[in-house]
């Protein structure tokens, strides 16, 4: 009985099939790197008379901190290519995807204009333009006195220790701020979450305006030992909202959920409730305890201090107050007279 082998005609194509997926695996699905290799620009600021910073980015993230009394006021831009490949080659010899970057333009430089007290800062190239498909990442050493502005389509943005204000607009990114004291806080982020930790109010009328199209919004006050006056505004489309901190005498508060509750632990004098509870009735639910409904509001205050505003399209609110020892949180009687 004759022992069959495989016909020659079978073997060479298999063969040839795995070898041509071990060279794929080994050659052709190589991807290339992500970014060219990218530089950096260092640049000293010029102190004397600026007051105000003023810079456009368009994708990168921004951190700003401080200078102390060994640092001067310094620029570092860190550049690289955006997009620089998105494909696979074949020895190099076949290319797929588009490449919008193949390498950062030459003769990148950062422009500082001045006009007047502001300085205006910005990413040129050779030809004096702004490139287009570079991701720029800013480290910037300001003075504490100094106000920011700052236009960011996409990055995050981190700022610490600052003085003399700050405006943001973000198109996309997260922002946070740390130990800022200042008379002007103005935050637009269309995506993305706004946090801002031991934010000091000033002892002066000032505006505390924190806005996020979709994003959770976080502000947490210092304690302060004077009666703060000025405006504090928290919106968000959709997020959450957490405030603490707040002095237990405002002027006003206002905090609306559209879809979602209101809730705060403890519910200080002047405080009206939107409707009267009696025996076997529970107090309200989503003000002094947790739980809620479609579309809580809370309103209240009486004080000579802040105008405080809070509202959230679809999200809870969250709000602590910092009540001294002689402003003692209201008591909720078993009957509330309606108002």
């Amino acid at each position: 009985m004759s022992t069959r082998r495989p016909s020659s005609s079978v073997l060479p194509p298999v063969i040839a099939r795995r070898v041509f997926v071990a060279l794929a695996l080994f050659g052709i699905l190589a991807l290339e790197a992500s970014a060219v290799a990218g530089v950096i620009l260092k640049q000293p600021i010029p102190a004397t008379g600026i007051d105000r910073l003023v810079l456009r980015n368009r994708v990168g993230r921004i951190r700003i901190t401080p200078t102390t009394t060994t640092t001067a006021p310094a620029v570092k831009v860190r550049v690289r290519c955006r997009n620089g490949s998105s494909g696979f080659s074949l020895f190099g010899l076949f290319r797929w995807g588009a490449r919008s970057c193949t390498q950062v333009p030459h003769g990148l430089k950062v422009v500082a204009i001045r006009q007047g007290s502001s300085l205006h800062l910005g990413l040129v190239n050779a030809d004096g333009v702004t490139p287009r498909h570079v991701r720029a990442d800013w480290t910037l050493v300001l003075p504490p006195r100094f106000e920011a502005r700052i236009h960011d389509g996409v990055g995050n943005v981190q700022i610490t220790g600052l003085r003399g204000g700050i405006v943001l607009h973000v198109g996309v990114g997260a922002v946070t701020l740390k130990r800022d004291r200042t008379r002007l806080l103005k935050v637009h982020d269309g995506v993305g979450t706004i946090d801002v930790d031991h934010f000091e109010l000033p002892a002066v009328a000032g505006l505390v305006h924190l806005h996020s199209g979709v994003g959770n919004v976080v502000l947490r006050l210092a304690p302060v030992s004077f009666l703060p006056h000025g405006r504090i505004d928290v919106q968000t489309g959709v997020g959450h909202i957490a405030v603490q901190g707040l002095p237990c005498r405002l002027a006003r508060l206002r905090a609306r959920a559209g879809v979602g509750h209101v809730k705060t632990s403890v519910l200080p004098a002047g405080f009206h409730l939107p409707f009267a509870y009696g025996p076997g009735h529970a107090p309200p639910t989503g003000f002094h305890l947790h739980g809620g409904m479609v579309g809580e509001t809370l309103s209240g205050g009486g004080g000579p201090g802040l105008d405080v505003r809070l509202a959230s399209g679809t999200g809870s609110i969250s709000i602590g107050f910092n009540c001294t020892k002689r402003e003692a949180p209201a008591t909720i009687a078993p009957h509330a007279s309606r108002h």
